[in-house]
């Protein structure tokens, strides 16, 4: 009988009853459970069994040289890259959920297949179907599918994986039928499944590289292409946080234009309504300006605590930014120029917050901080540590 029951709970693949048979029988014969709480246990107890040999074997399937978790990565090796931010896109999970791409860039040896590694493994371990493979390996497999005409069949395959974890794409010599065999796999998995890369390459290598200017543009959404210069501009060579600009990105109220300008939200009201944008550029010439149609009194960018009581005036969104990065838990707002009496600014002063004009040490902004405090005297000076607070963090960085 012992024998008939191991070989019809094996034929039904029961693996999990199987190996807690005696346990559960004896939880039962002590009557610590009733008929209705033993089922559920076997059945949670199978299912658990079943899920851990379906995770272990995506897995194994998914060709994994090395398994790197999230949790060993050296980030105390890599200083200059921002911890919170891996961790919250990672935490977040949205490059699974809305289908997200995601390029690691940078030296060999800094830990991008690490990361990229580390990514595919949760989505495997939640669910999804991943497969890691080098991109000379893709490019020669994909190659060799001419030859015996199954380049439909390899598509097909390649594009169906939930997560594909693309290697080292770097400098090879590749031929024509290879990239456009090659882009025709990114067209079909484009914001459809999630692919993640890693490279030694900057964006700029990227055409030369793959040797066709146009599909690369479409290759590297022109959107994220834009948004990663913004994001350069900001944290490189501004010196902003990141840990700052993650909410306004989440919140829309900072991106980039199709120019790769920076755009920072103009909001009103209690409801956030958007009335205009500042416009910074990110290019070598430095400028700013307003979106078209932008009337500066209807509205302001702002930073920082929403619970805070303290405001800080400065005159531009990244001013703004900078001086919630000095002064955290303040709210920091642009009024878009030195404007000593912005049309919003006396119904701030109504609600009670304490005001502090933080305009810039020049002449301008020392005049139009007099004038303000001057109209409104409840307004306080805050000098900046420097000519504004953004020159303050690039002397400090």
């Amino acid at each position: 009988m012992e024998e008939e029951r191991k070989k019809i709970l094996k034929y039904l693949r029961l693996e999990g009853l199987l190996a807690h048979w005696d346990e559960l029988l004896a939880e039962a014969r002590r009557g610590r459970c009733s008929h209705e709480r033993l089922l559920k246990h076997v059945l949670e107890a199978e299912y658990r069994t079943r899920s851990e040999k379906a995770r272990l074997l995506r897995r194994k399937r998914a060709h994994i040289p090395e398994i790197l978790e999230i949790e060993t990565f050296p980030f105390h090796r890599q200083p200059k890259l921002d911890r919170k931010r891996v961790m919250s896109l990672y935490d977040r999970f949205e490059y699974m959920t809305k289908q997200r791409n995601i390029i690691w860039m940078g030296p060999t040896g800094c830990g991008k297949t690490g990361l990229a590694t580390g990514f595919l493994l949760q989505a495997i371990d939640r669910g999804y179907r991943g497969y890691f493979i080098l991109f000379e390996e893709l490019l020669t497999k994909l190659y060799a599918s001419l030859a015996d005409h199954s380049e439909a069949k390899l598509l097909r395959k390649y594009a169906a994986y939930d997560c594909l974890l693309i290697d080292e794409v770097g400098y090879l010599e590749v031929e024509p039928a290879q990239v456009a065999l090659f882009f025709t796999l990114m067209q079909r998995r484009h914001k459809s499944k999630t692919t993640l890369i890693s490279s030694n390459l900057g964006y700029s290598e990227w055409g030369s590289f793959l040797k066709n200017r146009h599909l690369t543009s479409a290759l590297l959404d022109r959107e994220e292409r834009m948004l990663s210069r913004v994001l350069e501009y900001l944290t490189q060579r501004r010196q902003l946080a990141a840990k700052l600009l993650e909410p306004l990105l989440e919140s829309d109220k900072l991106y980039a234009d199709h120019r790769a300008n920076a755009v920072f939200l103009l909001v009103a009201g209690k409801a956030q309504r958007p009335v205009g944008a500042e416009l910074r550029g990110t290019g070598p010439r430095v400028w700013r300006g307003m979106a078209p149609g932008t009337c500066k009194d209807s509205g302001y960018f702002w930073v920082g605590a929403p619970g805070s009581q303290e405001l800080v005036l400065c005159e531009s969104a990244i001013d703004a930014i900078s001086c919630c990065q000095i002064h955290p838990g303040r709210i920091c707002i642009s009024t878009a120029g030195a404007r000593a009496n912005p049309r919003w600014l006396r119904g701030l002063i109504a609600h009670g917050y304490q005001i502090y004009c933080g305009f810039d040490t020049d002449q301008a902004g020392q005049d139009a901080a007099a004038r303000m405090m001057t109209l409104h005297p409840v307004v306080q000076r805050l000098r900046p540590p420097a000519h504004d607070g953004n020159d303050a963090l690039r002397s400090h960085p």
